[in-house]
């Protein structure tokens, strides 16, 4: 898959109105033959285009959980059409710094780690039916 650039809170216009969901997400097979989509379409209409990049970038916690200085970008991303397509898509790039889709780095890496545990159970759980 090629190598995706991180850019949604450094752009310099402002969103669209529009809903997010009038896009159509482009396919396109890439180099190798494998199936890409245009993960960053959904830019276009983050809430945050416009805005300055260090409000998403607040300075680290102090690692209890208190994640005050983030709550200026979350009220952003909680007003934002496309906060879930975000979201994924920090999740997917393993984005390790910053607010995306309303989560701070260390909120993503708890989601991806409920996310691994519950396919493990699944996994486990469709193994133990099929030897049955």
């Amino acid at each position: 898959m090629p190598t995706v650039t991180a850019t949604a809170h450094s752009s310099t216009q402002t969103a669209s109105p529009r809903s997010a969901s009038a896009d159509p997400i482009r396919v396109v097979v890439d180099q190798h033959g494998g199936l890409t989509t245009d993960l960053l379409a959904w830019q276009r209409h983050a809430a945050c285009r416009g805005l300055e990049a260090e409000i998403f970038y607040p300075p680290e916690s102090d690692g209890a959980g208190d994640d005050d200085g983030a709550f200026e970008a979350k009220a952003v991303c909680a007003a934002c059409a496309v906060s879930g397509e975000c979201l994924e898509y920090a999740i997917a790039v393993r984005e390790k710094e910053g607010v995306w889709g309303g989560q701070t780095a260390a909120e993503r890496v708890r989601i991806i780690r409920r996310r691994r545990r519950a396919a493990a159970r699944a996994r486990n759980a469709q193994a133990a039916a099929t030897s049955n």
